[in-house]
């Protein structure tokens, strides 16, 4: 099965903070808090990178010899059930499911 690349959705913006990101989204008018990790992984939704491209980058931006695919996970869990990422297949079809890998 190919992994598909979660892509983050129209309508988010994002503020950086001194220990991550606070992030807006408009179609619910609420603002939620990210840290550290979560705010790489959804950096990182660009649409462009598959979950575990996602996870590798993210163990490499922390200078880790094993990505923390469960931290990573954990981190993106949140964005599925606000509706943040919809998911980009490799012939470039989106579906908006949330990314929670």
């Amino acid at each position: 099965m190919t992994q598909q690349q979660p892509a983050l959705v129209e309508g988010l913006e994002s503020h950086e903070v001194e220990d991550g990101l606070v992030v807006y989204h408009m179609a619910t008018e609420r603002v939620h808090y990210l840290n550290a990790v979560a705010s790489v992984v959804f950096e990182l939704c660009t649409g462009e990178h598959t979950e575990q491209e996602i996870e590798d980058l993210v163990g490499a931006a922390w200078g880790l010899a094993e990505p923390p695919r469960d931290q990573v996970r954990l981190a993106s869990r949140p964005f599925a059930p606000r509706a943040w990422c919809s998911r980009v297949s490799a012939s470039g079809r989106r579906s908006a499911d949330g990314a929670s890998w």
